[in-house]
């Protein structure tokens, strides 16, 4: 494995200050720890000279996650191995240490990561975003549904939010044309780009939610005309 490649060592050490900075109890730090060790053996089983490539080999199987989580026991006497996983894979997450797929979401949807990326240091991009879609006169549940959107695209690209692109969120709405169609989980994707456009960090808001790929909206076809009102 590269030199650049942190080690256990370096990625325990991450993992600790993250729990330090969200303030966890000693056991829960050290559960992530034993979570973060399980999760490195089991990636250096895949071929790959990151831990990301390795990642990514064992999950040329949809379930691969899943499978592994799956080996361990439910919680038992105090122990749980299985929470401890997810603790720590959570924070690998938003440390932008490993990057999940779109597919893996799928798969995989009761991770609570926008909790802990509310938690983390991104707290005041998150919650900046929420009081400007309150301030657009956005319902609660559509802005907590862009906000699960944008943690995707966040998590997916491992971009933090002021430096997300318009292409990043025509890639996701891309990945969603390859499943059944869910109303909202596409008003959630269109929602979260037109709140980082109001935020500035779009250079452009969310195409018209009827248009269908490809072709131009009302405004665009209007513009391109030149047509002006009167």
């Amino acid at each position: 494995m590269s030199s650049a490649v942190p080690t256990p060592v370096v990625l325990e050490q991450k993992l600790r200050d993250h729990g330090a900075f969200l303030g966890d109890a000693r056991t829960v730090t050290w559960l992530r720890i034993a979570g973060l060790h399980h999760i490195l053996r089991w990636l250096q089983e895949a071929p790959g000279d990151t831990w990301q490539e390795r990642w990514d080999a064992h999950h040329q199987h949809a379930d691969a996650w899943k499978m592994f989580v799956e080996q361990f026991p439910p919680q038992r006497r105090g122990k749980d191995s299985r929470g401890a996983l997810c603790n720590a894979l959570t924070s690998l997450f938003c440390l932008r240490l490993l990057r999940p797929t779109y597919g893996w979401f799928i798969a995989n949807p009761k991770l609570q990561l926008i909790n802990a990326l509310r938690r983390g240091p991104e707290k005041d991009d998150l919650e900046r975003l929420l009081h400007v879609a309150k301030a657009h006169g956005m319902g609660h549940s559509s802005a907590e549904s862009a906000l699960a959107k944008l943690v995707r695209i966040m998590l997916c690209t491992g971009k933090r939010m002021p430096e997300l692109q318009v292409q990043d969120f025509y890639d996701y709405r891309a990945f969603l044309t390859t499943f059944p169609r869910n109303p909202t989980t596409a008003l959630g994707v269109y929602a979260a780009q037109n709140i980082l456009h109001a935020l500035g960090i779009l250079s452009e808001p969310a195409p018209d939610l009827h248009v269908r790929p490809g072709r131009r909206s009302v405004n665009e076809l209007v513009t391109s005309c030149g047509i002006k009102n009167k």
